[in-house]
């Protein structure tokens, strides 16, 4: 499998775990070939801090699993912001007030 094929493929299953676990306003952010640390940032919220870290730890176990992939977590002691680091992609899963707050998408337009 060709990178760009596992980072696709990567990229289209974080979105779907996202959609299953009811996550909210979930944002795709592509930025290939513009010298950036990753292909791609996807943003979503959570409903509660429960939320925010549950689906942190699933889509991380899941990446180690399905894609043998190490992924770096951040946040997840407080939750209300949790980062994601799988190398080609980076998922940033928020609280609603701490997305709000911090704005990030805005960075990147």
């Amino acid at each position: 499998m060709s990178e760009i094929t596992r980072v696709a493929n990567l990229k289209e299953y974080v979105l779907e775990v996202l959609t299953n676990k009811k996550a909210q306003d979930v944002s795709l952010i592509d930025l290939r070939g513009k010298n950036a640390l990753a292909d791609y940032i996807i943003i979503a919220s959570g409903t509660s801090i429960k939320h925010v870290s549950s689906m942190a730890d699933f889509i991380s176990l899941e990446i180690k699993h399905k894609f043998n992939m190490s992924v770096a977590i951040e946040g997840m002691n407080t939750s209300s912001w949790v980062v994601l680091d799988a190398t080609d992609i980076i998922i940033h899963i928020f609280y609603p007030e701490t997305r709000a707050h911090y704005r990030l998408e805005q960075i990147y337009e």
